[in-house]
């Protein structure tokens, strides 16, 4: 583990943080099936300019950014953040066709460490239409600290219609 990795993971109160000053930033953006991307992978700068012709996605890549956001606002959520988007079917990508799950994987970290957490969402809808969490993850330098779906959602499915 790096002497940055070493700061981060341990802080006075044993949780896992990250030094004063070191502001953690989006470090990447990969897409599956999201309304006219069928695959993308999007390395970030500290400073990043979205140009190009129109219809040519820059509103569909910033809605990525406005859904991650959505999906943890209090008061939003993810079943709502995809109800405001017209449903699953509204998001999937035309390209969609054998593998149909929507999939967003963004990494955080800083220039020196650009791949300090990631976070994983695979979702679909089920047969009422309703959008349901197929994979979910986070990592922390590497190790799995949260992986769904998992035993409590085996057990309770309707837990897969929350992030």
């Amino acid at each position: 583990m790096s002497s940055y990795n070493q700061r981060l993971a341990k802080g006075a109160n044993g949780k896992m943080q990250r030094p004063t000053g070191r502001a953690l930033r989006f470090t990447s953006i990969q897409v599956e099936n999201w309304r006219n991307f069928g695959k993308i992978e999007v390395p970030l700068q500290r400073r990043t300019f979205i140009v190009g012709p129109n219809a040519s996605g820059k509103s569909n890549f910033l809605d990525i950014l406005r859904f991650l956001h959505d999906i943890v606002s209090v008061g939003r959520g993810f079943e709502l953040a995809v109800q405001s988007r017209g449903g699953v079917s509204g998001l999937r990508s035309l390209f969609a066709r054998r593998y149909s799950d929507i999939h967003i994987s963004v990494t955080i970290g800083v220039d020196e460490h650009p791949g300090i957490w990631q976070y994983e969402l695979r979702f679909n809808q089920d047969n009422l239409q309703r959008p349901v969490i197929r994979g979910e993850k986070v990592t922390f330098d590497g190790a799995t600290v949260f992986e769904r779906p998992n035993d409590s959602d085996n057990s309770d499915p309707e837990q897969l219609t929350q992030t």
